[in-house]
């Protein structure tokens, strides 16, 4: 009797390993986020990385799911249609921010300072519950102006804004979890603090990339003004002259 239920348990192993292996082979593909848009060309173009799209496609990005793939699908028929791709094309030369994305960053500043402001008012304060009130009535002040700027940001496409999008997030869903009477306890206190520091480093670092960014923008726009008649000088010389 023996011999048999160990040949049986033999077999159920057995048994389980080829069910998880026909299950494993027959399990739908994974779907593969995939981005679109359309060059100047009429060329269609696809990609899993957003990051490779020229900025001036940004706003005509759409996004697809293909089955069974993990990487974008080949563009080798669209060149057949529409003439040949442009792979890694970057954007033109001299082309900065737009006023959409000046206009963002200059609405996120103040937001992003009050945050680094709040870290640096309380990283040195003794947690005594009292500290505790008067934190959770600022973060409760502060919070309808991030749910506002994170409003704002979910339909920015210049990566800094996207950053800063994503940092919002995460803090609004921290300062959602504040709970006023927790905070007359020191250790809540505590953590209530650290997490606001915390977040006010981050924000000053963000507070430099839009800086960075704004700056590198503008030389870019005074730069390209500064070609502009440069470029008019020679289309005029390479124009024949008029008897």
């Amino acid at each position: 009797m023996k011999p048999f239920i160990g040949n049986f348990q033999r077999l159920s192993k057995g048994m389980i390993l080829a069910f998880l292996a026909v299950a494993w082979i027959i399990a739908p593909p994974a779907h593969a986020k995939v981005y679109q848009y359309q060059d100047d060309k009429g060329v269609k173009h696809y990609t899993d990385d957003p990051g490779s799209i020229p900025k001036k496609y940004w706003k005509q990005i759409e996004e697809k799911k293909y089955r069974g793939i993990t990487s974008a699908p080949s563009p080798s028929k669209d060149k057949q249609a529409g003439g040949e791709a442009d792979k890694g094309e970057k954007p033109e030369e001299g082309e900065g921010l737009s006023d959409e994305d000046i206009s963002l960053i200059n609405k996120s500043v103040p937001t992003l300072s009050a945050v680094v402001a709040l870290g640096n008012k309380y990283k040195s304060l003794y947690p005594i519950p009292n500290t505790g009130m008067n934190l959770s009535n600022e973060i409760k002040g502060n919070l309808p102006k991030k749910k506002s700027l994170a409003k704002d940001l979910e339909k920015a496409k210049a990566p800094e804004l996207k950053s800063v999008l994503g940092f919002l997030k995460k803090s609004i869903a921290g300062d959602e979890q504040v709970k006023t009477h927790e905070l007359r306890n020191r250790r809540f206190v505590v953590k209530a603090i650290e997490r606001v520091v915390g977040e006010s480093k981050e924000a000053g670092k963000l507070l430099e990339t839009l800086k960075k960014a704004l700056e590198e923008g503008k030389k870019k726009a005074e730069d390209s003004k500064k070609e502009e008649p440069k470029k008019k000088d020679k289309a005029g010389a390479k124009s024949p002259a008029k008897k």
